[in-house]
């Protein structure tokens, strides 16, 4: 086989090619076609002017950046017009139906057919492809080593094409599979590129678009550690500072392709969410050092034809200094090829999309090497010297960065450690402190009827002593004894099912709650004089799922504060106000007292834990701590401000 590649102006100088190097006299041809120019019309005249001079040729077409061309570089129309001896070629095109993956899986069930498979070229749509993807149900059909690439434009990011001899598509994926036995097929590829900065984590996205990375917005990522200007020049230098991961120990590039109107980010592949990235940056010195690593092993395969499929980023990278990305391939073999907005690998048994990546096809017919060329390194120290000296400053800052962060971790990690123990202790404190409110609590319910029992017992007693005790009478105290410890029995139950936490939300309301919580505090209030005033109706009320249980255990200890701020200041006729107000965001409780308010050079400090005003009356100093634990962590909060005679309590409950 053998490979011609020419700059093409006119059909004159495909005539002139034609007939100079016999091509007609060859029947398996495929011309692959390099366009740098946009545009329908001129493609759909090029494929005319190809088939009618080449009626046997099979084309597969893409639009690009630029074109590449032995050593030169070029925005003119390249063919590379392949000749094969007894290879066989044929073309195929699949739609986009918004579904890359399924693109792919449609254009694999066109090749089960073929005997002896031995490549596959592939150009895809370089705007509305997802590249991953389509490998990906390419891949599930046929296992066929493929190179290639997204199309490309000259970074208008508008619209690009993909073609065949049979038809053009601004929105699909073109194919030419390689078939036969003498056909050695051979790939490499060559990335260089390195992390820049700390390690970020990507918090949101869906496939390859990306909303939110370390929780901001992408936009905003690009502005912080980039800036302004880059940020507002994307998509366009996205391709400069891709995003790097690792995925199965391979470096993964991956470039901005389009910026949508929420300003999110669309990537050539995907980026999973909760991945690691950094941002890259081309380091001339190693992509040229790898490259030449990757030349000594080339000269062991047999090689005919070269094809390139690489990166805009590395044309933006190298600049004027290109050829050396190029070079001395040429000196093995004729070599074409075109800057991609994403390129296609095979390797191990797996399709891969790079991006930032230089892709290399090696194809022959002959099964021997008989290369022999001088490979000598160019003189780079004039273009890479200060980028080197920045290389190594950023990697050794990187490596100190995340050995700083190593150590912050564990340490936060044992400070986290330390604070959920002191959580814990000051909960269990809680928790006795609240046992002790409990005693008093049920010793105040059961003062009246162990009293009325006792009474009940010395009357029985005396009627028998005097012998005037008759079955009626004894009867009807004994009922009255059995009523009073049936209470004393509810009463029980009613603080075990109080204080037990709720492990799952149901449905309540603010109503259910407050009878549940009067039951436990009324008669401790009655006790004390306080009046507990519910301004609401049960029919008012709107339902609500949450913790029952801990929005109760919340309550009580406000209106215990309460409670305790009346007796202290000795207010002869104690009152406590509850009542409800609803918003969009929040069902809101409030609870007022008329305990003469809260100091304002304390109000800061109440929900801190140990703080108290009652200490010399037994005061923890958690409970209000804990409280405001429990709502947080249902993402309610609880606001209070003074009122004329005390305190007015807001407890928000999410809807």
């Amino acid at each position: 086989m053998k490979t011609i590649n020419i700059k093409y102006n006119s059909s004159s100088d495909l005539v002139e090619v034609i007939e100079k190097n016999s091509i007609l006299s060859y029947d398996n041809i495929l011309v692959q076609v390099f366009v740098a120019y946009n545009n329908y019309k001129y493609i759909e005249s090029l494929v005319d002017t190809i088939i009618t001079n080449i009626p046997q040729a099979k084309i597969l077409g893409t639009t690009s950046h630029t074109n590449i061309i032995d050593t030169q570089i070029d925005k003119d129309t390249v063919l590379a017009i392949s000749l094969f001896n007894t290879t066989k070629v044929e073309t195929f095109i699949e739609y986009n139906s918004e579904d890359s993956y399924q693109m792919g899986l449609n254009l694999g069930t066109q090749f089960k057919d073929f005997d002896n498979m031995k490549a596959l070229i592939l150009f895809a749509d370089g705007l509305n492809t997802n590249g991953e993807d389509f490998l990906d149900g390419l891949s599930s059909i046929n296992d066929i080593p493929l190179s290639g690439g997204l199309a490309s434009d000259i970074e208008k990011f508008t619209k690009t094409y993909v073609f065949t001899e049979n038809s053009i598509t601004a929105n699909g994926a073109v194919s030419a599979l390689l078939y036969g036995d003498d056909l050695i097929v051979n790939s490499l590829y060559n990335f260089g590129w390195e992390a820049l900065g700390k390690e970020l984590r990507v918090t949101k996205s869906v496939k390859n678009r990306v909303y939110e990375i370390d929780n901001m917005p992408i936009l905003e990522v690009y502005k912080k550690y980039l800036g302004v200007r880059i940020e507002n020049s994307l998509p366009k230098v996205g391709i400069e500072f891709p995003l790097i991961f690792k995925e199965n120990g391979i470096l993964i590039g991956r470039a901005v392709l389009k910026k949508h109107i929420d300003n999110s980010l669309s990537f050539a592949g995907n980026i999973k969410e909760g991945s690691i990235v950094q941002f890259g940056y081309g380091n001339i010195e190693h992509i040229i050092k790898t490259k030449y690593d990757n030349i000594h092993t080339i000269l062991d395969y047999p090689v005919e034809s070269i094809f390139i499929y690489s990166c805009v980023a590395r044309l933006r990278l190298f600049k004027d200094n290109i050829s050396k990305d190029i070079e001395p391939y040429n000196q093995m073999a004729s070599v074409s090829g075109f800057f991609t907005f994403g390129e296609f690998f095979y390797d191990l048994g797996k399709s891969i999309l790079f991006n930032e990546t230089k892709t290399i096809l090696f194809l022959s017919e002959k099964n021997k090497s008989n290369i022999k060329i001088d490979i000598k390194k160019p003189n780079i120290d004039n273009i890479t010297t200060t980028i080197d000296a920045l290389a190594h400053l950023n990697t050794q800052t990187a490596i100190e960065l995340r050995e700083l962060n190593y150590t912050l971790e564990k340490r936060v990690e044992e400070a986290v450690k330390e604070i959920r123990l002191k959580d814990k202790m000051i909960l269990q404190q809680s928790k006795m402190a609240q046992m002790g409110e409990l005693l008093d609590m049920i010793s105040h319910q059961w003062k009246q009827p162990l009293t009325a029992i006792s009474t009940n017992n010395a009357n029985l007693l005396l009627r028998s002593q005097l012998g005037t005790l008759n079955k009626d009478y004894l009867e009807d105290r004994l009922n009255d004894a059995n009523e009073y410890i049936g209470y004393l029995s509810d009463t029980i139950n009613d603080f075990k099912d109080f204080f037990q936490s709720d492990k799952m939300k149901t449905e309540t309301d603010f109503y259910i709650i407050i009878k549940n919580v009067k039951k436990i505090i009324y008669q401790n209030l009655l006790y004390n004089n306080i009046e507990l005033k519910i301004k609401f109706k049960a029919k008012d009320i709107v339902g609500f799922c949450s913790y029952a249980t801990e929005i109760q255990q919340v309550i009580l200890n406000i209106i215990t504060n309460a409670q305790d701020a009346i007796k202290i200041n000795g207010i002869k006729k104690g009152l406590i106000e509850i009542d409800t107000i609803t918003t969009d965001e929040y069902f809101i409780l409030t609870i007022e007292d008329n305990g003469g308010g809260i100091n304002c050079k304390i109000k800061d400090k109440i929900f801190t834990p140990y703080f108290t005003t009652k200490k010399d009356y037994g005061g923890t100093g958690i409970g209000l701590h804990i409280s405001n634990m429990i709502i947080k962590k249902i993402n309610g909060k609880i606001e209070y401000h003074n009122i004329s005679d005390g305190v007015k309590f807001y407890i928000y409950i999410p809807r």
